[in-house]
């Protein structure tokens, strides 16, 4: 086997009851104030919609198109949105 090094990206992990309200000073921690929201549609009515109204104007767009082994469509159609409101 060759030799390598493996450096993981840092991560933060926030759980527990009630974390959902942190999560626009967890972006303000990692220096952002602008959010794209990616979802599946079965979490779009409640789960997503109430972190949209938890980050108000920090979120700048939202897809509901998650989906497990996403086709290529599928994955362009998200990224052109992404695109189009530059977040962080």
């Amino acid at each position: 086997m060759d030799a390598f090094e493996y450096t993981p990206l840092q991560g933060r992990v926030v759980f527990g009851y009630g974390t959902l309200a942190r999560v626009a000073e967890e972006l303000s921690l990692l220096g952002c104030s602008r959010a794209f929201v990616l979802s599946d549609a079965h979490h779009a009515n409640a789960a997503t919609r109430k972190l949209l109204d938890v980050l108000g104007n920090h979120a700048v767009g939202v897809s509901t198109d998650a989906a497990m082994h996403t086709p290529v469509d599928v994955t362009e159609r998200v990224l052109e949105r992404v695109t189009s409101v530059s977040p962080d």
